[in-house]
C-alpha cells in the first residue's frame, strides 16, 4: 500500500460528467485543493480517471476509507434545449447540448419519443470534446415546443 498522502486517484468517473460534480462529493470531507479529470485514452469506454489533492492528510484518508468501492449516484447535469436554426424561430427542429460524451442515439431517441414522431435525430460529437450535442427534428412545431418546456 501507498503510504498516506493529500493526493487521491479516482477511477471510474462517468466520461462527460462534469468536475464541479467529483468536486463536491469530495467537498464533504474537506477542503479540496485541485481536481483534474483524466481524459480516457479509449473514446469507447464509459468512464475516465481523476487527481484529487485535498487540503490535510487526514482529509484525504477519510475520504479513501469512505468512498473506495461506492457506487455514486450522480445526478446527471441538465441538458439544453432550443430551435434549431439562424432565426431560432417556433419549429420542429431542436438543437441538443450538454449531453453526455457516452449518450446514445437509442437513449436520446428514447427520451424524444413521448413528445410524438421522430423525423430525424443525429448525434454531433466531437473529438475531444466532453459533451455530444444532437438536432432532433419531431413530428410537428407544437411537440417541439412541449419538448423544450420539459426538457431545458
Amino acid at each position: 500500500d501507498a503510504k498516506p498522502n493529500n493526493n487521491i486517484y479516482v477511477k471510474g468517473w462517468p466520461v462527460g460528467f462534469p468536475d464541479f460534480l467529483l468536486q463536491s462529493i469530495f467537498q464533504q470531507y474537506g477542503s479540496v485543493l485541485r481536481l483534474r479529470l483524466l481524459d480516457n485514452p479509449d473514446p469507447e469506454q464509459p468512464t475516465c480517471a481523476a487527481l484529487v489533492q485535498m487540503s490535510r492528510v487526514e482529509e484525504a484518508a477519510v475520504a479513501v476509507r469512505q468512498l473506495h468501492g461506492r457506487t455514486m449516484a450522480v445526478s446527471v447535469p441538465p441538458i439544453h434545449v432550443r430551435y434549431a436554426g439562424k432565426d431560432q424561430g417556433n419549429s420542429d427542429n431542436l438543437y441538443v447540448s450538454s449531453l453526455p460524451r457516452t449518450i446514445t442515439e437509442s437513449s436520446l431517441r428514447q427520451t424524444f419519443l413521448k413528445y410524438g414522431e421522430i423525423k430525424r435525430l443525429r448525434l454531433l460529437q466531437q473529438p475531444g470534446s466532453h459533451e455530444t450535442r444532437a438536432l432532433v427534428q419531431l413530428g410537428s412545431p407544437q411537440a417541439a415546443a412541449q419538448a423544450l418546456r420539459e426538457l431545458d
